[in-house]
């Protein structure tokens, strides 16, 4: 069998260490020791306070007005192009959600789906996060 050489950046491959790095003859996987686990719950903390703030502000100055919320969403050709790329990465997201959860046998998964409503930018991060946990017990138990 022919080895396998994979040219990853040094900041990428700081990230793995090669004792837990192993070959399989379809793919190559790199466990990452909890980095990747502690970076998505990072950027889960940041994807619910940004957007969340922003959303709190207009609730302070215009309380729950939601016929004046879709007004402000619709209110320009690059609102509604935000508005349709955040729905449409929604629903990728469900999607994305349900297959996974149901392939690895995650029923942690579906949390991630309550996740939307704080935003995609929170429940991608979360299911990420939730996802990477899984995988590490899948590992260990096959270790054992």
């Amino acid at each position: 069998m022919a080895s396998l050489t994979v040219a990853v950046p040094h900041a990428i491959a700081s990230c793995f260490t090669p004792e837990v790095a192993f070959y399989s003859p379809r793919v190559l996987i790199f466990k990452s020791e909890g980095r990747m686990r502690q970076i998505y719950f990072l950027l889960m903390i940041i994807g619910a306070v940004f957007p969340l703030y922003f959303f709190c502000l207009f609730l302070i100055e215009n309380g729950f007005n939601s016929a004046l919320f879709f007004e402000h969403l619709f209110a320009n050709n690059i609102s509604r192009f935000f508005a349709a790329d955040v729905a449409i990465s929604a629903l990728v997201l469900i999607i994305f959600i349900i297959h996974q959860s149901r392939k690895l046998k995650m029923p942690s998964g579906y949390y991630a789906l309550i996740g939307l409503a704080a935003g995609v930018s929170f429940a991608l991060p979360l299911f990420l996060y939730l996802r990477e946990g899984h995988i590490e017990k899948m590992s260990i138990r096959a270790e054992l």
